[in-house]
């Protein structure tokens, strides 16, 4: 039987969708991940490519 790689690496997207005016300029979210109601450790089991900030693109 062989083993399982050392790592296994995900990449999990999530659609954003807002109800309303549609939007006349970027807008930046902020990203933030809880440490008080999650173990993992930023580096080790995730990480954020572009940093805390994701942009939401105008209409």
């Amino acid at each position: 039987m062989s083993e399982l790689p050392q790592e296994i690496c995900w990449l999990i997207s999530y659609r954003i969708n807002l109800l309303g005016q549609h939007l006349t300029a970027n807008q930046t979210l902020e990203i933030r991940i809880d440490a008080e109601s999650s173990t993992a450790v930023e580096g080790v089991h995730y990480r954020l490519p572009n940093g805390p900030n994701a942009t939401l693109a105008a209409n």
